[in-house]
C-alpha cells in the first residue's frame, strides 16, 4: 500500500519543532525573540502530535501488542537515559521509572493512551468529559510528573479528538482557502500577541506537568488550560492547513521521525554545555534551524540506523515504526 504521504511531512514539521523547541531551552531566559518562539512551538507541537496519534489508533482490537511494545522501549529508554546523565554527561541523576526523563513522557502517556482507550469511547460525551478532567487535575496539588498522569489527563482530549477526526474533515481544512486563511491569519495574530508579551508568559503552562499552585494561586487558574486548549486546536489545524500532501524532500525524515524522537534526547544535552548564548540573537537562531535540520535529517540516514541498532532494541522498534509512525 502507497504510503500517506501527508501525515509523513506533518511529522517532519512536527519532530523538526520538537528538535528545535528543545535547542532554543539554554536561551530562551536571555533572548526575546528565542523566548517568543519556543513559547509558540510549545501552544501546539505536542497537542498536534497527540492528535496524529489518536488519528492514527482508531483500531482498538490489537492496542494491547502495541502497548507492550512502546512501555518496553520506554523502559529501555529510561534505562539509556539514567546510563547517560551518570557516566557521559556527570548529571548525577537517580534510576527511576516512574518519573520519565525529559521527551519520554510521551512514550509512557501514548501507552496508557492506548491501552484505556477502547475503554474510554464506550462513554458518552467522554472528549469534554476528559476536557474538564483536564482543567481539574491542575487543582491536584499532588499530581506532578509521577508516572506523567498530569500530562496524560491533560493531553488526553487532543488524543481523543484525533480518534474522532475523521479524513473528511481533515480534506475540508486542507482544500478550503478560506479555512487555511484563516487558520493563517490567527497563527500570525497568535504569534504576534506572544511576540509581544513574551517576558510575562510563563511558558512552563505549556509543559502542563505542574500543578496551577507551582504557576499562580488564583482560584480561575482553569481558565487558562481552556484557553491553552483552544490555541492548541487552532494552530494544530494551522498546521494541517499548510502541509503539503504530496511525496517531498522531507517525507522519508517524518517517516522515520520515531529514530529522531529518541536519539536526539541523548545530543541536546551535549549541545547545551556549547556557549551559543555568546552568538548574536538572530544569527543564533540560524544556528538552531541548521543544527535542527542536522539533527533531523542525519539521524534518518540508513548510516546512523545501522549504528544505533544495539541500542534500539531492531525487533521491538520494527513494530513500533510499523504500528506508531507508520499505524497504516
Amino acid at each position: 500500500m502507497e504510503r500517506d504521504y501527508y501525515f509523513d511531512n506533518v511529522k517532519f514539521v512536527l519532530i523538526f519543532l520538537v528538535v528545535l523547541g528543545h535547542c532554543i531551552t539554554n536561551t530562551i531566559g536571555n533572548s526575546h525573540i528565542d523566548r517568543s518562539i519556543y513559547s509558540f512551538i510549545y501552544l501546539f507541537h505536542m497537542p498536534c502530535f497527540v492528535i496524529v496519534s489518536g488519528y492514527f489508533s482508531k483500531n482498538t482490537e490489537k492496542s494491547t501488542k502495541k502497548v507492550i511494545n512502546i512501555f518496553i522501549l520506554y523502559l529501555e529508554f529510561q534505562l539509556l537515559q539514567y546510563l547517560f546523565k551518570n557516566y557521559l554527561i556527570n548529571q548525577p541523576t537517580d534510576l527511576t521509572f516512574v518519573k520519565p526523563y525529559w521527551s519520554l513522557w510521551f512514550l509512557l502517556a501514548l501507552a496508557f493512551w492506548k491501552l484505556v482507550l477502547p475503554y474510554l469511547i464506550r462513554i458518552k460525551h467522554i472528549f469534554f468529559i476528559s476536557i474538564i478532567l483536564g482543567i481539574l487535575i491542575g487543582y491536584d496539588k499532588n499530581v506532578e510528573n509521577y508516572l506523567a498522569l498530569s500530562r496524560i489527563i491533560t493531553f488526553l482530549p487532543f488524543f481523543l479528538f484525533g480518534y474522532y477526526l475523521k479524513k473528511e474533515t481533515l480534506l475540508k481544512v486542507i482544500d478550503s482557502k478560506k479555512l487555511r486563511i484563516g487558520l493563517c491569519l490567527s497563527a500570525i495574530c497568535i504569534f504576534s500577541v506572544i511576540f509581544c508579551f513574551a517576558g510575562k508568559i510563563d511558558y512552563q503552562w505549556m509543559y502542563a506537568c505542574d500543578p496551577y499552585k507551582n504557576l499562580t494561586i488564583e482560584w480561575y487558574a482553569g481558565i487558562y488550560r481552556i484557553m491553552l486548549y483552544a490555541l492548541g486546536f487552532i494552530l494544530s489545524f494551522f498546521i494541517f492547513s499548510i502541509i503539503p500532501d504530496t511525496k517531498t524532500v522531507f517525507t522519508n525524515v517524518g517517516k522515520n521521525s520515531l529514530n529522531i524522537y529518541l536519539i536526539h534526547g541523548f545530543v541536546i544535552p551535549i549541545l547545551s554545555v556549547m556557549s551559543l548564548s555568546s552568538i548574536p540573537e538572530y544569527l543564533r537562531l540560524v544556528v538552531y534551524f541548521v543544527i535542527t535540520l542536522v539533527i533531523t535529517f542525519l539521524f534518518t540516514t540508513s548510516f546512523v540506523s545501522t549504528i544505533v541498532k544495539p541500542f534500539l532494541q531492531p525487533k521491538i522498534n520494527i513494530i513500533l515504526k510499523k504500528n506508531l509512525v507508520s499505524n497504516r
